[in-house]
């Protein structure tokens, strides 16, 4: 019995830790591994193509993206395949990964005693937990930017050593780098702070170390660079911008701060951050609003503010976070950024750990314990309560889609028309042995993909003015209630001359783009083009089939219908 206490003394910290770390990961899987919602859609179908080529050109032309998840999430599938349960799988291990890592950090930093406040406080956030469970790079961008905040710590602490924590550093930087298309934007202003605190606090004006930094980090980033400037690129010089479906609102800033430390949300927000996997709570029960949302929130301002008045490394690690924030606000203002909470998970970590590093700072000790306690107690109520969704993130309409289209048992010349998210339907529908035509416009509009675009518009359709908006480029197209020459000729040539009597055309649209009242939309939607191009597109497809074909059955399932034509004389 002796020896099995002594054990238990001798090895209680990591005993502890492993214990924490098995709740996080408990928790992770708690919000369930079902089917994945668009945007995991759109990574698996990234992720499945060619390696390397054929990913990079798909994150250069529709998603967007740096690539190294979609590299490991690639051999991942090959591996161990692609049900949602593994795929999801992956983000679970990378974000649990980081409740171990958080007790590292707070440990170096500080004490034992905030690495534990630092490792149970990213075990239970519910921030942390939704992107760990979310089948795209943000927990990989979790891992990344506690591991970076670790090597800074060790090169601060670590002088006679400091060039092997510089060239650990700055391998951690370039796989940021490869991973967020805004990544280099942490990376100038981590260092660019921590100069600063090494000029300002530590009187060290010697700044010759960091060119084993800067040499290291830009070897490993030459062969990506040209590659993110073509993305960049892409994200702005379009149509429209990239980030033509979110508006900017004063409120969504206090939705971000919200959606970090409370499992739920408050009433604040409408537009594009609700496609956040945090939790959108609308509720007029104030018991609810003050355990889910004011509680966590002040135990969280506390650290914060407390590590605000220490004049150490923890509070420029602040510094690096807060400015990394800004500059994400900056460029959503200037429009070329959306500011969703999730876009800012890479300077989460240095977040929770300032939080811990304050909280650890508070005398008597156990109170700081209870504060933290009850920050678990929140989460982990939360996770639990009957009356809430856990996970608001709705599962993809595809796998749905693709079992219906399954069950009419389409010829060769038969046709499936998708303008919206096509690029994904054939990732679980065998399109080879028919007629399939996507216009994808969620990605053409994007990068100004000509091939598709000619095929939409006419020639004046398009006003190509740069001081006009969105809404006035498009007024010509969308205020013409005959389908575009454009269109017309486009189906015509690639659908209806190629049809044989009997033969059946299915138009698949999604309910929210719905053409039915187009004319009363235009001045209601004139903020949201993207929706209003889409549903004029729908509109024109469904005048010219209608033409030459008659429509036999409209299937409304979930957000979409499926519009079935026929080919009768």
């Amino acid at each position: 019995m002796k020896k099995f206490i002594d054990f238990i003394k001798k090895y209680s910290t990591f005993i502890l830790i492993s214990f924490i770390t098995l709740v996080g990961f408990m928790l992770r899987l708690k919000i369930g591994l079902w089917d994945l919602a668009n945007d995991e859609v759109a990574t698996v179908v990234t992720a499945t193509q060619e390696f390397p080529a054929g990913i990079l050109n798909a994150l250069m032309t529709k998603n967007l993206h740096a690539p190294l998840f979609y590299f490991i999430l690639h051999f991942w599938i090959k591996l161990f395949g692609e049900s949602p349960e593994i795929l999801r799988l992956l983000p679970i291990i990378l974000g649990t990964l980081c409740i171990p890592l958080a007790y590292i950090c707070g440990k170096n930093i500080y004490s034992k005693y905030a690495g534990l406040i630092t490792a149970t406080i990213v075990s239970v956030n519910f921030f942390m937990i939704s992107y760990s469970h979310f089948c795209k790079f943000y927990a990989l961008l979790e891992l990344l930017g506690f591991l970076s905040i670790y090597f800074l710590i060790k090169l601060d602490l670590n002088t006679k050593s400091c060039k092997k924590y510089l060239y650990l550093l700055a391998i951690t930087n370039a796989m940021i780098i490869y991973t967020y298309v805004i990544g280099f934007l942490f990376v100038f202003i981590q260092i660019f702070v921590y100069l600063l605190y090494r000029i300002k606090i530590k009187q060290d004006k010697d700044i010759k170390f960091t060119i084993p930094y800067f040499t290291t980090l830009i070897i490993l980033i030459l062969p990506v660079i040209p590659f993110m400037i073509k993305v960049i690129q892409n994200t702005q010089s379009s149509v429209f911008p990239t980030f033509v479906w979110y508006e900017f609102e004063p409120t969504h800033i206090q939705t971000v701060i919200l959606s970090w430390f409370s499992p739920a949300l408050h009433i604040a927000f409408n537009n594009g951050a609700r496609t956040d996997a945090t939790q959108s709570f609308y509720s007029t029960n104030y018991l609810y609003l003050i355990i889910f949302n004011i509680i966590p929130l002040c135990i969280a301002l506390t650290g914060l503010i407390k590590t605000f008045y220490k004049k150490d490394l923890c509070k420029y690690i602040l510094y690096i976070s807060l400015l990394f924030v800004l500059a994400e606000l900056i460029g959503t203002i200037l429009g070329k950024f959306a500011f969703c909470a999730r876009y800012t998970i890479l300077c989460f970590p240095g977040i929770m750990l300032a939080v811990s590093y304050g909280l650890a700072q508070i005398n008597p000790t156990y109170l700081a314990s209870l504060l933290v306690i009850v920050y678990m107690y929140c989460n982990i109520l939360f996770l639990n309560a009957p009356v809430l969704s856990v996970y608001n993130t709705n599962i993809s309409e595809i796998f749905k889609m693709s079992k219906i289209m399954d069950e009419f048992h389409l010829k060769q010349n038969e046709c499936i028309i998708i303008p919206v998210r096509g690029y994904y339907f054939q990732k679980y529908y065998d399109t080879s042995k028919i007629n399939f035509i996507t216009y994808d416009i969620n990605y053409s509009f994007k990068i100004n993909d000509k091939k598709i675009i000619n095929t939409i518009f006419d020639e004046n359709d398009v006003i190509k003015n740069k001081k006009l908006t969105p809404y006035e480029k498009f007024e010509n197209y969308l205020d013409d209630y005959k389908p575009s020459k454009a269109t017309a000729e486009y189906l015509k040539l690639n659908c209806i001359n190629k049809l044989n009597k009997g033969n059946r055309v299915f138009l698949i649209t999604y309910r929210s783009y719905d053409s039915e009242n187009l004319n009363m939309d235009l001045e209601k939607y004139k903020d949201n083009i993207y929706k209003l191009l889409a549903k004029k597109l729908n509109y024109d497809i469904d005048k010219v089939l209608q033409k030459d074909l008659t429509k036999i059955q409209t299937i409304e399932v979930l957000n979409f219908k499926i519009t079935e034509y026929q080919k009768t004389k």
